[in-house]
């Protein structure tokens, strides 16, 4: 067996507007290999992302976060905002409250010293489905407008739809 991380960058054009599509850049994938009768071959292929997700949500504390962060900058992007916070809905689905407001926490530390108001939407809003979870309903409310406020102000419509629904 073997595992490897890449990174690939990636762009493409529309042919008809000539425009850059939005959901292209930098990828990082991490792909595991088996031998079979001496050729490898490709076992899985996922976001790097989402493995870096887990091992955040599985640190013993900040400082070992903090470390995971400073080792792998390349993986500090968008697509681990969204393995946090769809790994954070997966965590709240089997009870594991405890990681998801661990990584709540550390979502609203790296928004803040990144000075990524998206981030930290993303993660008010993930600490309010957690207070809707344990059935904090004022709590909840108070980080769903604390997300629909950054949401309205960055002209972020998914997270604003996310956060809406989520309060309903």
């Amino acid at each position: 067996k073997l595992t490897l991380q890449i990174s690939l960058t990636m762009d493409a054009t529309d042919a008809k507007t000539k425009r850059k599509k939005w959901n292209f850049g930098k990828w990082n994938r991490t792909l595991r290999f088996v031998k079979e009768d001496d050729l490898w071959k490709v076992w899985e292929c996922k976001f790097a992302e989402d493995e870096f997700a887990e091992k955040l949500a599985n640190a013993k504390d900040f400082d070992e976060q903090d470390a995971f962060l400073e080792k792998n900058p390349e993986l500090v992007n968008r697509f681990l905002r969204r393995a946090i916070v769809d790994l954070s809905r997966a965590l709240r689905a089997r009870n594991e409250l405890g990681k998801v407001v661990f990584l709540a926490e550390m979502m609203e530390r790296l928004a803040v010293k990144m000075g990524d108001e998206i981030w930290l939407a993303r993660a008010f809003s993930s600490r309010g489905a957690l207070f809707y979870f344990l059935g904090e309903q004022g709590k909840a409310d108070e980080f769903y407008l604390k997300s629909e406020k950054i949401s309205l102000k960055l002209n972020d419509e998914e997270n604003h739809i996310e956060t809406y629904f989520q309060c309903k």
